[in-house]
C-alpha cells in the first residue's frame, strides 16, 4: 500500500499545481482583459469625438462657402468740374458682393450694415455657384472700417440650418425655447 499511496500523493500534488497554474493563468488573463476593455473604451471615446467633429464639419461645409463683402472703387464716370476738384479724390462707388460657392442654394439671405441705418438687402434664394453684385449707398461703408466687418450676413442652408456671419466669423443660430442664441463659432 506504500507504493500506491505514493502515487496518489503525487497525483494530488500534480493536480494541485495544475489547479494553481490554471488560477494564475486565469488571473493574468483577467488583468489583460480588463486593460483591453479600458483601452477599447478609450478608443471608442476617441472615435466618438472624431465622429462628432466630422459631423460638425459636414454641417458647416455649405455655410463656410457663403460670404458677403463690400468693394469700393472710384467712380469711373466722375470728371472734375473745376480746378479745385482736379487734385482731390472723386466720389466712390460701393458694391456689395454676396457669394454662394457651394453646390446647393441658400435661402432667406439677409445682409445688413452694422450701423443699422440702411434697409437690409434680402434674397429669397441665392443659387449655387452664384455671386450677386449690387450697387449700394456709400453710407453703408465706413472708410475706416474693414469692408468685410461692416456687415452682417444671415442665411439658411440647404439642410434648413440658420447661420450668421459677423465680422468674418461664422456661427450657427440655435433656437432654444423660442429665443435665438449663437451656437458653435468658426
Amino acid at each position: 500500500m506504500g507504493a500506491l499511496g505514493t502515487w496518489v500523493d503525487w497525483a494530488d500534488i500534480i493536480g494541485g499545481f495544475s489547479t494553481a497554474g490554471a488560477l494564475i493563468a486565469a488571473s493574468v488573463a483577467a488583468v489583460y482583459a480588463k486593460r483591453a476593455a479600458a483601452s477599447s473604451h478609450n478608443l471608442l471615446q476617441v472615435e466618438r469625438g472624431r465622429d462628432a467633429a466630422n459631423e460638425m464639419q459636414s454641417i458647416r461645409e455649405q455655410a463656410r462657402l457663403i460670404g458677403a463683402w463690400f468693394e469700393v472703387k472710384p467712380d469711373p464716370d466722375y470728371t472734375p468740374q473745376s480746378m479745385a476738384e482736379m487734385g482731390q479724390p472723386g466720389p466712390s462707388l460701393a458694391r456689395l458682393h454676396i457669394s454662394n460657392l457651394s453646390n446647393q442654394p441658400v435661402y432667406e439671405v439677409r445682409v445688413r450694415a452694422l450701423d443699422g441705418n440702411a434697409e437690409p438687402i434680402n434674397f429669397e434664394v441665392l443659387p449655387p455657384q452664384a455671386t450677386d453684385i449690387r450697387d449700394v449707398s456709400m453710407s453703408l461703408v465706413k472708410p475706416n472700417d474693414s469692408y468685410s466687418a461692416a456687415l452682417i450676413l444671415e442665411f439658411r442652408d440647404a439642410a434648413g440650418k440658420e447661420w450668421v456671419r459677423h465680422r468674418g466669423r461664422l456661427a450657427q443660430v440655435l433656437k432654444v425655447g423660442g429665443s435665438i442664441k449663437p451656437g458653435d463659432q468658426d
